[in-house]
């Protein structure tokens, strides 16, 4: 009979244990505490990607325009007042600062992206610029092989040794290079 009453005993215990061991979450007082809290890492993420874009920029050697550089600022100083409005206890103020930061970050990151767009592209533009120069070099240097090759097959040729073959896929790589050249001339 002791058996049942010790496991009833034990499981109460480790009841009563993890109760006691849970902490209690914390409601915040008030209830514009938790809505900052909330648009607090919205703003954070949203300014992590405007950074990120602004790296992006930075690599093309690209500065902010005026206009969207004293907005993005502008932006900061909102949630720098809302921040410290926080701290102080004014989170319905603070709400009001960050939601007025959230509009302008949104406005500056659209923008920001715009513009990393435009520089993308441009990019693009001259990876392409910089491949057909790179077959221009190519066919060109494929025409000097080729003429080496012909040199070299009349030599043959003048010692007794049949060539009609390689001069006739010397003719036909040729008429290839041509067309290649005139595909690159017409931008295709």
């Amino acid at each position: 009979m002791k058996l049942p009453s010790v496991g009833v005993l034990l499981v109460a215990l480790l009841t009563i244990a993890a109760l006691t061991a849970t902490p209690a979450v914390a409601q915040p007082s008030d209830p514009y505490e938790a809505k900052y809290n909330m648009l607090l890492k919205v703003v954070d993420n949203v300014k992590d990607k405007i950074e990120d874009s602004l790296k992006v920029l930075e690599e093309f050697n690209v500065t902010l325009p005026g206009n969207i550089s004293s907005a993005y600022s502008a932006a900061l100083e909102l949630v720098e007042e809302a921040v410290n409005l926080s701290a102080v206890g004014t989170y319905e103020e603070a709400v009001d600062k960050l939601l007025t930061a959230l509009k302008e970050l949104k406005d500056v990151f659209k923008a920001v992206e715009e513009i990393v767009e435009q520089y993308e592209g441009a990019e693009e533009v001259a990876d392409a610029a910089e491949r057909f120069i790179g077959l221009r070099v190519a066919i060109e240097r494929a025409y000097n092989f080729s003429y080496k090759i012909e040199l070299l097959a009349n030599a043959s040729a003048e010692e007794g040794y049949n060539v009609s073959s390689i001069l006739a896929l010397l003719a036909e790589a040729r008429e290839l290079l041509a067309n290649a050249s005139a595909l690159l001339d017409e931008g295709a």
